[in-house]
């Protein structure tokens, strides 16, 4: 899936950005919801509470640059999350990777696996603009989506 064409202005790539991380974090929620092991359970508390920041980190940009609505929850009315970060669907996510949602383990696993594609993500649109705002947003990005796959090598060693 091409999410970014290259041609987009800044305050359009931080709304399609946004939406990404905000399906991510819908995503981690829902999963959150269904699992009946505790420690899954906390790990996708977790990691939603991780979008949510990357989520204010991009709202706070988009203010930079754009006459944003006058709150974080009216900015989101104007977005819809249909895809994660790595470009599918929730529905697509389990349908490819079919997770146990009770294994830690899986769990994270699973995170990994979709925190790497947005890392990828970021990283190829970084390549794709030459606009030097632009270039630096996307590579901030993926430095924050490498500190993601940090934290949850981490939580792995933790729950091995």
């Amino acid at each position: 899936m091409h999410v970014f064409s290259g041609i987009e202005s800044l305050g359009r790539i931080l709304i399609a950005s946004y939406s990404l991380e905000q399906g991510l974090e819908e995503f981690y929620l829902v999963m959150a919801k269904e699992v009946e092991n505790d420690s899954a359970k906390l790990i996708f508390e977790r990691l939603a509470g991780i979008e949510e920041k990357h989520k204010d980190l991009i709202y706070d940009k988009y203010k930079d640059i754009e006459a944003a609505p006058s709150s974080q929850e009216d900015f989101e009315k104007q977005i819809q999350a249909d895809y994660m970060e790595g470009g599918m669907t929730t529905e697509e996510y389990l349908q490819r990777f079919k997770p146990d949602k009770d294994s830690p383990q899986e769990v994270i696993e699973l995170a990994m696996s979709i925190e790497a594609q947005a890392l990828d993500l970021y990283q190829r649109a970084a390549d794709s603009y030459q606009d030097s705002e632009i270039n630096s947003f996307f590579k901030r990005m993926s430095g924050e989506e490498k500190e993601h796959l940090f934290r949850l090598g981490e939580l792995m060693e933790e729950v091995l």
